[in-house]
């Protein structure tokens, strides 16, 4: 059954009118060195409905992507934005400083930095801007942009911002339930971010 299902798909991709690409369980994707050369400051910056950012450490929201997400706050009212990003305190963050030569304490405090200051940043535009933290295993690193989802490549010695990055759609096969999904969920359990006293 399984075979005739794969002979299918091929007979209809050959049935498919000259030019037209039908899409079933495999589709072409964009793909990126590292996240400067995506130039994903030119997506946040047009960006109208609505951003979702999953990422263990804000810090380059903070320094390369914040004017262009101020900037759609302000001239796109329906605008609406969910930032999920790793519990600076979580057993999580210190065994991924230590992956990247960092002592825990170092790590810890650059990522409760940079949640401070995109908070303060972003502060007037709290009603359509939301910041949580979650404490679980750092499985993907993902930004929604309007109808793009923009997938960054996580590796155990280098930071994924230096690593190759993919844009899909939002209604490509599987993007949905793989990118989606997982932020939600994440999200459903994630707590608000209250400073604290820190652990070493």
């Amino acid at each position: 059954d399984r075979l005739a299902n794969e002979m299918q798909d091929v007979v209809t991709i050959l049935r498919g009118k000259p030019g037209e690409i039908i899409r079933k369980n495999e589709y072409p994707v964009q793909c990126f060195k590292n996240r400067q050369v995506a130039k994903l400051d030119f997506l946040f910056d047009s960006a109208k409905h609505q951003i979702d950012i999953l990422q263990t450490n804000l810090q380059t929201i903070a320094t390369d992507y914040l004017r262009g997400i101020k900037s759609s706050l302000q001239k796109n009212p329906e605008l609406t934005m969910r930032i999920l990003t790793l519990d600076p305190e979580s057993d999580y963050a210190a065994r991924r400083a230590r992956q990247l030569g960092f002592t825990v304490r170092q790590f810890r405090d650059q990522l409760a930095r940079n949640i401070e200051a995109i908070t303060l940043e972003l502060q007037e535009f709290s009603e359509r801007v939301e910041l949580r933290i979650y404490d679980d295993f750092p499985l993907q690193i993902t930004f929604r942009i309007d109808d793009k989802v923009v997938n960054c490549m996580v590796s155990g010695h280098r930071q994924s911002r230096n690593n190759c990055l993919f844009v899909l759609n939002t209604d490509d096969l599987g993007a949905s339930e793989t990118f989606l999904a997982h932020f939600d969920e994440l999200w459903s359990k994630a707590a608000q971010y209250v400073k604290t006293a820190r652990r070493t």
